[in-house]
């Protein structure tokens, strides 16, 4: 006698003398769909951070730019940008104002430049950035 069989992977009925035959040609249906949809694994490139994948010699803000990166202190961190409060921890000038930096902010943090203390840091891991 011919027994009916339902296929748990597609939900169709099939003649048990059918399964085993179709069974295979749903894996492999089915492996092929599951590889097709997988997502290829994020790759962070050299000298970007792995948080937020910005160029890590590049200065960004964060907690409305109440924090601001240092380029320096981030390319040697090799991981994060590193952030430091702003605009206190870098100083401003006024021939560094422009339409990007209303403030005047310098690029790289007091510390960088004058080889000072860099306590207070921290990680683009750590912040919401702007």
């Amino acid at each position: 006698m011919r027994r009916p069989v339902l296929c748990k992977s597609c939900n169709n009925l099939f003649l048990e003398e059918h399964f085993s035959e179709h069974q295979a040609e749903c894996l492999r249906r089915s492996s092929r769909y599951t590889e097709a949809r997988r997502q290829p694994p994020s790759k962070v490139a050299a000298g970007d951070c792995r948080n937020c994948r910005r160029p890590l010699g590049s200065s960004i803000y964060a907690a409305r730019r109440t924090k601001k990166s240092c380029p320096h202190c981030s390319k040697q961190n090799h991981q994060f940008h590193v952030f430091y409060a702003h605009p206190t921890s870098f100083g401003t000038s006024e021939a560094r104002q422009t339409t990007a930096t209303k403030d005047g902010a310098q690029s790289w943090c007091c510390a960088c430049r004058s080889r000072g203390d860099t306590s207070g840091k921290t990680t683009c891991d750590q912040v919401i950035l702007d």
